[in-house]
């Protein structure tokens, strides 16, 4: 059971004095074609959701991109989903969806009754939504996930002068295992077709500070949002199993006092 490693990974935590608060970005590609006129197609030569347009952040989409994305919205609201943000991706008929920070196993669970909403909805709306990596030519699609620990509420990733030992170890633990991981995180073989050099995905085993360039980008300098980003992950990715994975690789940095190599520079 996938939902079980990430139990037994938050049990392994805990035993050595650590929780963790979790959270992940969930892109996704909408199309307006249903699921079988799509699948008729072979899922060939689609046409996105909301024109052509694809500027990150900006809403440049077209207004029946927008009501997809508030009947999700509005879905979560009734079902009790706890969510932060949807904004437009840089590519055609993409969005990604940040789900409220939390613990791994509520995060997870969120996770799949989601992406199983967005289904549902773009089903009843006539519409279909994939989350593969490289669903088109444009953008990939990630699943990058964000971790920090804590110890009696406080957040051990936070230094005023930043990283902490910690969060230091645990970056090590990280890029130790991410060669192992990468099965675990990029699944299928659309998985690798994402992986593009200077396009947003990581290709190489490094980390920095706001370097969105590295595979683990560590944010500093503050209590609350001192955190680690592992953008390894595509949408395609098993959240338990990647979950899992990654905190696995957090406990053995920590246990095995695993220091990393050094920073990689904007």
């Amino acid at each position: 059971s996938s939902r079980n490693l990430v139990r037994k990974m938050v049990d392994r935590l805990s035993a050595v004095g650590f929780t963790a608060t979790v959270a992940v970005e969930i892109e996704a590609t909408a199309f307006e074609e249903s699921i079988h006129e799509a699948r008729t197609r072979g899922y060939r030569d689609l046409t996105p959701l909301g024109g052509g347009a694809g500027t990150a952040y900006h809403l440049a989409k077209s207004k029946d991109w927008v009501e997809y994305m508030s009947a999700v919205a509005a879905r979560f609201d009734e079902v009790g989903i706890a969510w932060e943000a949807w904004s437009d991706e840089d590519a055609a008929g993409q969005v990604e969806l940040n789900l409220a920070p939390g613990d791994p196993i509520t995060v997870a669970d969120a996770w799949a009754r989601t992406r199983q909403i967005m289904r549902e909805v773009a089903f009843e709306r006539g519409h279909t939504v994939t989350f593969m990596a490289k669903p088109t030519a444009g953008y990939g699609q990630a699943s990058h996930i964000n971790l920090s620990l804590q110890r009696d509420g406080a957040n051990v990733f936070y230094v005023e002068d930043g990283p902490s030992e910690t969060m230091l170890r645990a970056i090590g633990g990280l890029l130790a295992t991410m060669e192992g991981n990468t099965s675990i995180v990029l699944p299928q073989i659309t998985s690798y077709r994402r992986l593009v050099d200077l396009s947003g995905p990581p290709v190489t085993v490094t980390w920095g500070i706001r370097n969105k360039t590295t595979a683990v980008r560590a944010v500093c300098g503050h209590p609350k949002q001192s955190r680690l980003e592992y953008r390894l992950p595509g949408a395609d990715a098993n959240l338990y199993l990647a979950l899992a994975g990654v905190l696995a690789g957090v406990i053995a940095g920590v246990e095995r006092k695993i220091e990393p190599p050094e920073p990689v520079g904007m």
